[in-house]
């Protein structure tokens, strides 16, 4: 039986078409187009955007087909040029910058709802980043509001440390100073509350609005906080885990901090606070952002669907995890949810009471949730899709398409494949091993499997303004050398491990490939393992590390910077996926970013990289490229560099053949 989003054709008429593309070679050689370029009527696309969505909750999503469903349903301070990929204005009109590049206010437009009729104000965002940090929550992308004020410590749920006789916090400065056995003294004043001068945006944040006149309207920069605030020391607020980092953590390997503990000895421990974080609305439509340090990427990031605003009243009514269903979600996007048929698709429809509703050209998304990169284009060829995201075309193909077929779509695209390694499990916690299996793997071969793509040895693709570095390439006479002096002379001895990847047929036989080069070159049992998309992300995080050796990690760049790849490998970062964790380099990154001058800014993170892949907590393999179809009757669809969409713009041209 047909689905109900897939209902165009008989299922005689797709099972044709399915027969007719079991090879690309059966196409037809004079057809410049893959399949029908019949237009559905009305204003209608019809998206293949991967496996079923882990969620609609934007940050509580990780994948890459549910981010393009997020850009849909929910608006954001700024949105993706659909060229470019550059911010431009949405919800904020535009924004100020103090001098030193660390308070950020964004001023909002006052006609912005949500499709409850609710006005969205500034302390919607104050309350959605708040709980994107919040411990409770465990958002896998957590870390990317780790450039805030104190977003860190709130979500790893810290403390500060206080003296009770003198009022006074411990800071940095105060521990260095005192040394081993020197004088202890506290000098830092209270803590930064941010909910001073501005609303309380604990009361429900779309009431702000009849707030306003509570607060006193205020200069962006007034009252602000300063960079100048003191660096305040954090420990664990929870007491176990504050004994294990004075006391040491064998099972961890990880020594005592003596020096830590005479510090803080019969000092009170105050836990940070959401209060503590660095949003504020400093009144209904003025949201202010500080920053640990100058972040110059900052506004790049707020495009990614986690910056986004998440309406309080459906999340507080429903919880966490029911707000997004059908008839609970509330949204603010171009489009609001209209049907979800797990398996089968997620269907929007637009929102006619959006801000920018006179600008939106499509009446209805349907984005079609399918796994299997053979169905996908059957699908396609018959008309039942009217454009496929990247990467889903059968890399066999990809050579031919590119030369016969006009709707084949290639470029380049801020994107790699690579291998987690699970660095506390042995032996692969032996560096030595480590870089065998990154020798054994000849990423020339994996990259030619389709046109564009690069083999990769670094950790990043090329991008305008950053050289990456590169690391242990293919070489299995060393391979070889290194599992010897690591103890397994020959393989012998290796103990089984597998390589963890999301179903999906490409991940398949690429993985295939690769364990064969395991086998040949190292002489070591590999097994294969998938895992529906949403499972897969779980196993993956880097506090679960669900899986035995190696896990396929492909990431899309969440913006057009280098620390979109960096920041993943971070310790904080749930999403690094390995278990590594190198306080030096969480370090070097922090003191890069903070760099101001641009050339500067390059060669310290070139040094970043160039740290993190000597300990190879990871199997770089190649820089993808866009591979997507799109029919030609789609405008204002671009193959851009994240392949996300403004699909505000987009539309159906039905009279295309006359352009």
């Amino acid at each position: 039986m047909l689905s109900k989003f897939r209902s165009n054709y008989t299922l005689g008429a797709l099972l044709s078409f399915a027969l007719l593309t079991q090879s690309c070679s059966s196409t037809a050689s004079n057809d410049p187009y893959f399949g029908r370029v019949l237009p559905p009527e009305g204003q209608v696309l019809h998206y293949i955007t991967g496996s079923e969505p882990q969620s609609l909750d934007p940050q509580a999503m990780v994948g890459q087909p549910e981010t393009r469903i997020a850009v849909a349903l929910f608006d954001g301070l700024v949105e993706y040029d659909e060229k470019t990929i550059a911010p431009v204005p949405s919800l904020a009109t535009h924004w100020d910058v103090n001098a030193n590049g660390t308070v950020w206010t964004f001023h909002l437009r006052p006609s912005a709802k949500w499709t409850d009729g609710k006005l969205l104000t500034a302390c919607d965002f104050v309350y959605s980043w708040r709980r994107g940090l919040s411990p409770e929550l465990a958002a896998n992308n957590a870390s990317m509001l780790y450039y805030v004020k104190n977003g860190e410590p709130f979500n790893s749920m810290s403390a500060y440390v206080r003296d009770p006789s003198t009022g006074r916090f411990a800071t940095t400065d105060d521990l260095e100073r005192a040394g081993e056995s020197g004088p202890v003294n506290f000098s830092g004043t209270e803590p930064m509350n941010f909910n001073r001068n501005g609303l309380n945006c604990d009361t429900q944040g779309s009431q702000a609005a009849s707030l306003q006149s509570e607060a006193t309207p205020q200069h962006p920069q007034e009252n602000s906080s300063s960079t100048t605030e003191a660096k305040y020391l954090f420990v664990p607020s929870d007491e176990a885990a504050r004994a294990k980092l004075l006391n040491g953590d064998p099972a961890k390997n990880k020594p005592g901090q003596p020096k830590l503990a005479r510090f803080i000895e019969g000092k009170q421990f105050v836990s940070v606070t959401k209060e503590n974080v660095g949003v504020r609305a400093l009144d209904a439509y003025t949201f202010e952002v500080t920053l640990e340090a100058p972040t110059a990427f900052f506004v790049k990031m707020l495009t990614h669907q986690f910056f986004r605003s998440v309406p309080r009243q459906a999340i507080e009514k429903y919880g966490d995890t029911l707000w997004t269903k059908p008839g609970h979600i509330v949204t603010s996007g171009a489009f609001k949810l209209a049907e979800w048929i797990p398996y089968d698709g997620v269907a929007v429809e637009r929102n006619t009471s959006f801000w920018d509703n006179v600008n939106t050209k499509l009446d209805r998304i349907i984005f079609l949730t399918v796994e299997e990169a053979t169905t996908m284009m059957n699908l396609y060829k018959a008309g039942e899709a009217d454009a496929i995201g990247t990467n889903y075309v059968p890399a066999p193909w990809r050579n031919q398409l590119k030369e016969t077929k006009r709707d084949y779509i290639y470029g380049p695209y801020v994107t790699i494949e690579f291998l987690a390694i699970k660095t506390t499990m042995p032996p692969l916690n032996d560096l030595r091993v480590r870089r065998a299996l990154s020798m054994a793997i000849n990423r020339q071969i994996l990259a030619d499997r389709s046109p564009g793509q690069l083999p990769l040895t670094g950790f990043t693709p090329p991008m305008e303004g950053y050289e990456g570095v590169k690391g242990t390439d293919f070489n299995p006479q060393e391979a070889r050398r290194l599992l010897a002096e690591a103890g397994f002379p020959n393989g012998r001895g290796f103990p089984k491990i597998e390589i963890l990847y999301n179903t999906l047929e490409s991940n398949k036989q690429l993985y295939e490939i690769v364990q064969q080069m395991l086998k040949t070159n190292l002489n070591i049992p590999v097994e294969l393992t998938n895992q529906e998309f949403r499972v897969y992300l779980d196993n993956t995080r880097n506090d679960r590390l669900n899986f035995k050796g190696l896990a396929r990690r492909g990431w899309v760049g969440d913006y057009l910077d280098p620390n979109t790849f960096f920041e993943l490998m971070t310790s904080g970062s749930t999403n690094n996926g390995t278990g590594w964790s190198d306080p030096k380099y969480d370090r070097m990154l922090m003191e890069a970013n903070a760099a101001v001058d641009p050339s500067v800014r390059a060669a310290k993170l070139r040094e970043v990289e160039s740290y993190m892949i000597a300990q190879q907590p990871v199997i770089p393999l190649f820089v993808k490229a866009i591979a997507v179809m799109r029919k030609p009757y789609v405008k204002n669809f671009e193959s851009n560099l994240l392949d996300q969409h403004n699909w505000r713009g987009v539309y159906i041209n039905h009279n295309w053949r006359a352009d």
